[in-house]
């Protein structure tokens, strides 16, 4: 038998020692702190998980769902999701808290105002999540911030989506879209079914004159909700052009057919998509678990692989294929406007104006 010159042996013995160093620290860099320790065994205990949105279409659950579970090692753990339109979210959170019958433990939803009004209720639980400090760029940006009530975890816009095939022009003004041309060839998402369509229009009435809108009407546009739907009529040519696409809708069919998107040089509305848990929530440790990792790094970067969302987190590397269709939010134009000082009355007004120039 061959022995080992003492040289080698003390190689080995360094290295071996260097791989039970390393694995140790990565064992440590992995096990959790005492605050997640605490809610891990607590969401055990609890179970399950109710929430509703009006984001994740369901591959994007599934697979927030499975990395959250694989995560924090959860066994037997159940959720109940919701997902809704950003009205139906708002009906379905208020009637269930007039009625005290509070179903869900997690909320996200666009429309600060309804956000705000649940903060001055006391309807929602005061959490700060030890990652809402990586949340800075679109507080910055001027999207409201509910500090450990409620938090803008994405940015969310409504713009231009087009069909290559049928149109030939890149759509980045808001003006190419009144051509006679485009008569009958285009979607208007409905601001008086979905209150993030209100939200928008209420924020393009500061850079577009009515006059603008009233060439858009007389294009003769097609009405209609879901980002889902309408993404379809512009896939099949049926629409080529949206007025108000969401363009991560676009991301996820890029590998079947190219669809265009922009954000108009006028500039664009970037509403916040806001997260927060219910003060009467059934399972508040799989709640606050479920915020850390929504907001966490690994949340984000699943959210923006799948959704192509305009992420909140500062500290996340650029995806070259996210961009393409939704860039990173210091890259857009945006239209500003102090959505904590916009009520009720403001958005009856906007729903009657818009009536009156979007007759059907």
């Amino acid at each position: 038998m061959r022995l080992l010159s003492t040289k080698t042996t003390a190689t080995l013995l360094a290295l071996l020692a260097a791989s039970c160093l390393s694995s140790t620290a990565a064992f440590a860099q992995s096990a959790p702190d005492a605050h997640t320790k605490a809610l891990i065994e607590g969401a055990q205990k609890e179970g399950q998980l109710a929430y509703i949105d009006n984001l994740m279409a369901p591959e994007s659950r599934k697979a927030m769902q499975e990395a959250f579970v694989k995560k924090y090692g959860l066994k037997d753990f159940k959720f109940t999701p919701y997902l809704l339109k950003s009205s139906e979210v708002i009906a379905r959170v208020s009637q269930e808290l007039k009625a005290d019958r509070v179903s869900a433990d997690w909320v996200l939803v666009n429309v600060a105002t309804f956000w705000r009004e649940l903060e001055k209720s006391g309807a929602l639980m005061n959490y700060c999540s030890p990652e809402y400090k990586a949340f800075t760029a679109l507080a910055e940006s001027g999207i409201p911030d509910g500090g450990c009530h409620f938090k803008a975890a994405l940015g969310v816009a409504f713009t231009p989506m087009w069909n290559p095939k049928y149109v030939k022009e890149n759509i980045d003004s808001w003006e190419k879209l009144t051509d006679p041309k485009y008569k009958g060839q285009m979607i208007f998402s409905d601001p008086l079914k979905g209150a993030v369509y209100l939200d928008t229009y209420i924020g393009l009435r500061t850079i577009l004159p009515v006059s603008w809108f009233k060439k858009i009407a007389a294009q003769n546009p097609f009405y209609l909700v879901r980002s889902t739907d309408i993404r379809d009529k512009v896939m099949t040519g049926e629409y080529p052009i949206a007025v108000l696409g969401y363009a991560p809708r676009a991301y996820q069919v890029r590998k079947s057919v190219q669809l265009d998107v922009s954000y108009p040089k006028e500039g664009s509305v970037v509403l916040g998509s806001f997260a927060g848990i219910m003060a009467k929530a059934a399972h508040p440790n799989a709640a606050k678990l479920w915020t850390d990792f929504f907001f966490s790094k690994d949340g984000m970067e699943i959210l923006r692989k799948n959704e192509a969302v305009i992420a909140g987190r500062g500290d996340l590397p650029p995806d070259p294929e996210v961009e393409k269709f939704v860039p990173s939010i210091s890259k857009i134009k945006i239209v500003k406007y102090d959505w904590d000082k916009l009520t009720e009355k403001d958005r009856k007004a906007a729903r009657a104006e818009f009536e009156s120039i979007f007759t059907r």
